[in-house]
């Protein structure tokens, strides 16, 4: 008896991913006219950070979930 190959699914990688989060975090930053200041005070993660982020840079475990929080909220 032979077993049917298993199909695995591409997954984006992860500059695509940290990308796709960029976006997200400068394009809601942008629609509610905050300055980095504002976002830094919301969300608990420095101002330099978020501009790391926002240019598609690694972060830590924290700061994703502080930042996907906001996002959510």
């Amino acid at each position: 008896m032979t077993r049917a190959p298993v199909r695995k699914l591409a997954a984006p990688d992860v500059a695509t991913r940290l990308a796709r989060f960029a976006v997200e975090v400068r394009t809601r930053r942008a629609a509610l006219g905050m300055r980095l200041r504002q976002c830094a005070a919301l969300t608990g993660v420095s101002k330099g950070t978020i501009c790391r982020v926002e240019h598609g840079e690694r972060m830590s475990a924290e700061t994703y979930l502080r930042l996907a929080a906001w996002l959510e909220g």
